[in-house]
């Protein structure tokens, strides 16, 4: 696991963030799921391959970050801002993952000077909207934040006494429930359980409550216009996703101007493992770092682009 380093933001909170990849390369944040943290759980190479600065952080009150309280996902947007001018980023893309994805909007609606392309995997959508929650994956869990969160909190828990069990034991309840395009991508790589395992273990460094109060941000309004975002937006969708319903990508698509649909066939909310070097090309791509044909072939069979 990688060193975590920290900046002093301007209201005195810390704020911890890691580094991966290519030092010198063009800087990507990652707007992680939950549970999740600046730990990576994608495999660091691809990042490293194609030139990229891959910056992960923690959200208030998750990991080594201090807690916010009575923040909104668009306060997100100045943490990251500061962070940004502390380490020397001034532009930079953005790839929010399933509940990331709604902070992964709030930054490039409220900073949208310095964001050159935003990815959203898997992304949630403002659950404010009728009929959205409902909807969920996962939807106990999501429940007990919302009215219960020091159950919530026990829940947390209990994934974490998970966690720390022998890898070779942690297997299997990890991928009893998973569907099968998400084991397929578990036996792709197996140490997505691994690095999982120690991402979930330092999201909790200060307890629970981080977690359990990120998703209840989610799950209030975000403050967040998706209509008035201009940033190149591309949207990462599989279609056998539990935790995200395959509908609320064209939605997203629908909401945000300009934006692109890549809506993968036969696959699941862990398509980010299998697909992150495409992921990571289409952010250069259309930031303009990296000339079109430089670009890999791609077996593109089972895909279906759309622009909205």
């Amino acid at each position: 696991m990688k060193p975590a380093r920290t900046v002093r933001l301007g209201d005195g909170r810390t704020l911890a963030y890691a580094e991966w990849g290519d030092p010198n390369g063009s800087p990507v944040i990652e707007c992680h799921g939950n549970p999740g943290c600046r730990v990576l759980v994608w495999d660091e190479g691809v990042a490293a391959h194609l030139g990229v600065r891959l910056i992960t952080i923690d959200r208030p009150g998750i990991g080594l970050s201090t807690p916010e309280p009575r923040r909104s996902v668009a306060d997100w947007a100045t943490d990251v801002g500061e962070l940004c001018d502390a380490i020397g980023v001034e532009r930079f893309s953005l790839l929010g993952y399933s509940v990331g994805g709604a902070y992964a909007c709030g930054c490039a609606n409220r900073l949208d000077d310095r964001v050159a392309s935003m990815a959203l995997v898997g992304s949630i959508v403002p659950l404010d909207r009728p009929g959205a929650f409902a909807k969920l994956g996962r939807p106990f869990q999501w429940r007990l934040a919302r009215d219960r969160p020091r159950l919530a909190r026990g829940v947390f828990a209990a994934q974490v006494l998970l966690a720390r069990l022998p890898l070779w034991v942690l297997r299997r309840p990890v991928t009893a429930r998973l569907p099968a395009a998400d084991r397929a991508a578990l036996d792709e790589d197996p140490r997505i359980i691994e690095r999982g395992a120690a991402m979930v273990a330092e999201a909790v460094r200060q307890g629970t409550g981080g977690l359990v109060e990120d998703l209840r941000v989610a799950m209030r309004p975000w403050g967040v216009d998706l209509a008035s975002i201009t940033v190149p937006t591309t949207v990462w969708q599989g279609d056998q996703d539990r935790s995200i319903p395959a509908d609320w990508g064209e939605l997203l698509v629908r909401s945000i101007p300009g934006a692109r649909l890549q809506l993968r066939r036969g696959e699941g909310h862990l398509m980010i493992a299998a697909n992150l070097e495409a992921i990571l090309e289409d952010l250069l791509h259309r930031r303009g770092a990296v000339p079109m044909e430089r670009a890999p072939d791609h077996d593109r069979s089972n895909w279906e682009d759309s622009d909205q």
